[in-house]
């Protein structure tokens, strides 16, 4: 099983595809933090819309976010780990 890190203005390049998280969002909701992820496998770009605990595809692959954690005022962290 593989794990990752996202954080602000960074973006992952692995062999199952790229991911990115621009946006992480505390709306006060107590599943978490609302993360949207953007995910590129297979030439195909796809918008996710999630939350900790939450999964998606990525090609023909699952992911799902353990957490996403606010570092500072301004930056954050996702971790991902492969769920399939």
């Amino acid at each position: 099983m593989a794990n990752i890190v996202l954080q602000r203005n960074m973006q992952r390049t692995t062999s199952y595809g790229r991911f990115m998280a621009p946006r992480v969002r505390d709306d006060g909701d107590p599943r978490g933090p609302e993360v949207t992820m953007v995910t590129v496998a297979d030439g195909e770009e796809h918008h996710h819309v999630v939350r900790p605990g939450d999964r998606f595809p990525v090609g023909e692959q699952t992911w799902q976010v353990e957490r996403a954690e606010f570092i500072g005022t301004t930056d954050w962290a996702v971790y991902l780990k492969q769920a399939d």
